[in-house]
């Protein structure tokens, strides 16, 4: 049930988005697509968050307790609570790296992950540039000069996050995040512009961090632009894209199929690329795969190629969301093979 609500929510926010004009022959929209997390915790239920050790570790480890609370899928035990926890167990954190009964730390935590981790690069620097412009008036002849100085702050942030199964003491994931980020004060005949408050630049790179992080550990919903194939030759593709516009996906298939039987054979390529799309992007991948196919044995265009490995992808891609517990079984169409 769950997955079919997600198919359904799906297509129902497709027909909410607008229209893109992607290039010539060709008109798009943007499509919602689940991706599924990098890391598998669905049998995770708790996440405990430790020291982030390093300047801003603290802040760091705050915002990423904040974040991943906001996603709605974890209980969140701050590092307060891990101690007082820890304390009344008569355990130390050396348990959750093997140093302890790790039955004992099953009974306490349950399904519960442990992050760690440090703050290894937090740089700053700030320079000043000049510009000259010069601009001569037309009745005097006077030539005036101005100059603009302008002060770069930027700001560079590294953590290395390790995400541990406190079941197993396994070792789930160890990554570096990295980010900078820059501002710009202005000035104009003055060589010195306003300083810079560097402290919202390095809560910036906090955030871009901890996003990345989250988004490794969460499944998401993603848009895709997605770019159907339309000719004057074959209407039935801008009338097909025209019922994907409101939702109406089988209308779209229907019509697709019936350019497939165009006799505009120089350009019918068209309507068995859409209707590989329009297969896609509602889980029948074999049916896709063989439009594609036919696609490109009409015509032998590299795109057609990429299409055919984005159905394997998508295959992978829907496996791992079963893997997490986001499809029931049997709604994958299974094989990869991307030769045309």
């Amino acid at each position: 049930m769950q997955a079919l609500q997600l198919r359904k929510y799906s297509l129902a926010f497709a027909a909410t988005l607008p229209c893109l004009i992607v290039g010539c022959g060709s008109t798009g929209l943007t499509v919602p697509v689940m991706r599924p997390a990098e890391v598998n915790l669905s049998d995770i239920e708790k996440i405990a968050v430790g020291d982030i050790r390093g300047k801003q570790g603290a802040s760091f480890s705050a915002e990423l307790t904040k974040a991943l609370f906001n996603t709605g899928r974890f209980d969140m035990l701050d590092h307060a609570n891990l101690e007082r926890r820890l304390s009344a167990n008569n355990l130390t954190l050396e348990v959750f790296f093997g140093g302890g009964n790790q039955q004992q730390v099953k009974e306490v935590f349950g399904a519960t992950a442990f992050i760690s981790g440090d703050i290894t690069t937090l740089d700053y620097d700030e320079k000043i540039s000049k510009s000259e412009s010069s601009r001569k008036d037309k009745k005097t002849g006077k030539e005036t000069v101005t100059r603009t100085y302008t002060r770069k702050g930027t700001a560079r942030m590294a953590a290395t996050l390790q995400l541990v199964d406190l079941r197993t003491s396994q070792i789930l994931m160890i990554k570096e995040f990295t980010a900078k980020k820059t501002k710009k004060e202005r000035s104009v005949n003055d060589p010195r512009p306003d300083r810079i408050d560097r402290s919202p630049l390095f809560r910036s790179c906090r955030r871009e961090m901890i996003k990345a992080f989250v988004r490794m550990i969460t499944p998401r919903m993603e848009s895709v632009r997605v770019a159907f194939e339309t000719d004057g030759k074959i209407p039935v593709l801008q009338q097909g894209f025209g019922k994907i516009r409101v939702g109406n996906w089988q209308a779209a298939i229907d019509l697709f199929r019936q350019g497939t039987e165009s006799p505009q054979s120089e350009v019918v390529h068209k309507a068995f690329y859409n209707l590989g799309l329009a297969y896609l992007y509602t889980d029948e991948f074999d049916k896709s795969r063989i439009a594609f196919r036919e696609a490109y044995a009409r015509k032998p265009d590299k795109k057609y190629v990429q299409a055919l490995r984005s159905v394997d992808a998508r295959i992978a891609e829907r496996r791992r969301l079963r893997e997490q517990g986001l499809l029931e079984e049997g709604l994958l169409e299974e094989g990869s093979e991307t030769s045309p």
